[in-house]
């Protein structure tokens, strides 16, 4: 084979190689995103479970749950998604619009009002509180679990660059979840969900499968 072949062979190769690696690299933050949007999911549905409501909580689940992916598409960049003001707009404004979510919520405030004999605004406040310790042992868990996002991406990039933060933001929020106290019952629930993030499988379909390159390097697809 002449030098020309083999230099065109070579830039074939390098070629296929990059293709190759950028639809690895694609795949990767599609999966990030994935994981981001259905914790998030996970956290929308399970908002309404505080302590703080006795009967009509069923009706709550179900009304709440209907609401969780429109507010993931609100919610869907991780900027948004490690903000707990967005959060507590987000839910705000899901309890807000929606008619039949809205009057349960009020109703339920009133009633629980009226049986500590404290304020409704009390009682409002202290539900979102409640929701938000759940939003935030979800931001606890996407920040421990992307906080090496370059060997996640294969980008180069830190979780902040990703979140296109400054490393001051970042150290603002990660400075706040170190402060976060999670009730039991959502400690054991973490650590319940984030052991399977150790098993083969899950995170073959989080980071990609191993596989052999044109120029014989393993790397990630």
């Amino acid at each position: 084979m002449g030098k020309k072949e083999a230099s065109s062979s070579s830039k074939a190769a390098n070629a296929k190689k990059q293709k190759q690696q950028a639809k690895a690299q694609k795949k990767r933050h599609k999966e990030l995103g994935r994981d981001a949007e259905d914790g998030a999911h996970h956290v929308a549905e399970r908002r309404c479970r505080p302590a703080v409501w006795g009967g009509g909580e069923e009706r709550m689940t179900e009304l709440l749950g209907c609401t969780a992916a429109p507010m993931c598409k609100r919610l869907m960049g991780i900027k948004a998604l490690l903000s707990r003001e967005e959060w507590r707009k987000a839910i705000v404004q899901e309890i807000t619009q929606r008619a039949g979510l809205h009057a349960l919520f009020t109703r339920l405030c009133d009633q629980r009002a009226t049986q500590r004999d404290v304020s409704v605004v009390s009682v409002k406040t202290e539900y979102i509180e409640s929701v938000l310790s759940h939003v935030d042992a979800f931001r606890k868990q996407l920040v421990d679990y992307a906080r090496d996002v370059r060997s996640l991406t294969g980008t180069g990039s830190s979780l902040a660059e990703y979140a296109d933060m400054t490393p001051a933001q970042m150290r603002l929020i990660e400075e706040e979840l170190s402060r976060v106290r999670c009730p039991s019952a959502i400690e054991e629930r973490v650590a319940r969900h984030r052991q399977p993030l150790r098993g083969p499988s899950v995170r073959e379909r989080v980071e990609g499968g191993v596989v052999t390159l044109a120029d014989g390097k393993r790397g990630l697809i």
